[in-house]
């Protein structure tokens, strides 16, 4: 993703607020099928899909999205140039993040 892609979800999120406003029936399916452990929401965006349960990091490179999220683990970050150790999670969401992505960057 570019710097451009950067600039543009900024201000998507600044002018519009909250882009995308959660489904709990998601959530609720997200919840109850993950696996013990930390759990990675990348792409998290303002956060509204991410489950509530602990152990939640949301990572996004959307600043003015993460100022949104609702959670203190939240890291401002590229989803294809993670800035962790292979292995640390037990889940990863792409909760409608991953079709943001050109194909080479899956």
């Amino acid at each position: 993703m570019t710097g451009d892609q950067r600039k543009s979800w900024n201000r998507e999120y600044r002018y519009k607020g909250k882009l995308w406003r959660g489904e709990s029936r998601e959530r609720d399916i997200i919840e109850s099928n993950l696996l013990p452990g930390l759990t990675l929401d990348n792409g998290c965006g303002n956060g509204k899909g991410t489950p509530a349960v602990d152990g939640v990091i949301g990572l996004d490179f959307s600043l003015f999205a993460l100022s949104l999220y609702n959670n203190p683990n939240r890291i401002l970050a590229s989803m294809v140039q993670l800035p962790f150790k292979d292995r640390i999670f037990s889940n990863v969401l792409f909760i409608h993040s991953l079709d943001h992505l050109r194909r080479d960057e899956r």
